[in-house]
């Protein structure tokens, strides 16, 4: 979880419940049929967070610094040939 934290520069919670998926279900069913008007209310009602990370500034600005790199990186690929699907011109 450090490392979601860490990647997407923001905190991340993990919740008590054993089966969070489920819980999720639970509160999209809840918010479809009326019996809250957001997910906020549903989640307050039957998430109860266990930890909390925090993002480590330092990782998540050397993790930004690689995306940028590789963003560069990618949109110079674009450029290729053999990246578009085209066909080889020597085959």
């Amino acid at each position: 979880m450090q490392l979601k934290a860490d990647l997407s520069n923001l905190p991340v919670e993990v919740i008590s419940q054993p089966e969070p998926g489920t819980v999720g279900a639970a509160l999209l069913a809840g918010l479809a049929t009326g019996t809250f008007s957001t997910l906020e209310e549903g989640g307050k009602l039957f998430v109860t967070p266990a930890r909390r990370y925090e993002p480590n500034r330092e990782r998540a600005r050397l993790y930004e610094e690689r995306l940028d790199a590789y963003r560069t990186t990618i949109s110079s690929l674009l450029g290729l040939d053999w990246l578009k699907g085209e066909p080889s011109r020597d085959r």
